[in-house]
């Protein structure tokens, strides 16, 4: 669990540590990623913040059902915790990076690893443009 550091009257949180590990490196960490496409007319619906664990949820303006929930973790083990990867996948590339994708009739998913970053899906949007999404996190 991360502690406030007191400085005067205010409490300022340190840094996750896989961002000042990543700051040498060139590698970007979790909350180095910014999100540079989502469909036309999608806002942020939700967002969620831990040490390891970036959560954000974004869904059509006028049609909460269309929807794409982005997960990005560096850590094995905690993706494991938060999803099951089926038998029956499909393999893809999204640039230079290999992952996961398969469709369980209400959703999509896609599971890639980009450099450090494991990042997942879950989503409404059609398979490309969920994919697009993905392309567009730098």
């Amino acid at each position: 669990m991360k502690e406030a550091e007191k400085i005067g009257d205010l409490a300022v949180e340190p840094e996750p540590a896989n961002e000042l590990r990543n700051k040498d490196s060139g590698e970007k960490g979790i909350y180095d990623l910014e999100f540079g496409y989502l469909p036309e007319n999608f806002v942020e619906n939700f967002r969620n913040e831990k040490y390891d664990l970036r959560t954000a949820e974004y869904k059509a303006d006028k049609n909460p059902a269309k929807k794409i929930t982005i997960q990005i973790t560096q850590n094995d083990k905690r993706l494991n915790e938060i999803i099951k990867v089926p038998e029956d996948v499909e393999d893809i590339t999204i640039e230079k990076n290999t992952g996961k994708y398969w469709d369980d009739g209400s959703f999509n998913y896609i599971v890639i690893k980009d450099g450090k970053n494991y990042i997942y899906t879950r989503s409404t949007l059609d398979k490309q443009e969920a994919i697009k999404v993905i392309e567009e996190i730098k």
